[in-house]
């Protein structure tokens, strides 16, 4: 069984900046409001030139119609891109789709998983267990 520092030195090894991740702190679910998640769109936008999600017709069917569902845009993006971080940030409450309540946490990590039960959201990062490795053999203490 590894330790968490020989972990921490393949996951970290010096080079990781913090990184700010988007999480749902309550019960029901991640998501993000209308107006959250145009602004998020715009940004991805003028970040990549062009709209990814253009190809995805039941994305730009939510975004384009008329009532105030919650948007689910992590689907598309991963938690810790720049856009969905700025937009929550700028909005703060705003941003919340009807069931979330998103906050904002910082990592010192290379990679991480989000832990979900009923909504209720936690960032689970790989120094966070002790592991066991099939090419391990030794005694465990």
């Amino acid at each position: 069984m590894y330790t968490n520092e020989i972990l921490d030195s393949y996951y970290m090894d010096g080079k990781v900046s913090p990184t700010k991740v988007a999480i749902n702190k309550c019960y029901g679910g991640f998501g993000v409001s209308k107006k959250a998640a145009v602004k998020i769109m715009d940004k991805v936008i003028k970040r990549m030139g062009y709209n990814p999600l253009s190809q995805l017709k039941e994305f730009e069917d939510d975004i384009n119609s008329e009532d105030n569902k919650v948007y689910f845009i992590d689907c598309y993006l991963q938690r810790h891109d720049p856009a969905l971080i700025e937009v929550i940030e700028e909005m703060g409450e705003a941003a919340n789709g009807s069931c979330a309540k998103l906050e904002i946490e910082e990592i010192n990590s290379k990679c991480y998983k989000i832990e979900e039960y009923d909504g209720y959201e936690s960032i689970k990062l790989p120094m966070d267990d002790e592991w066991n490795f099939v090419n391990d053999l030794s005694i465990k203490k």
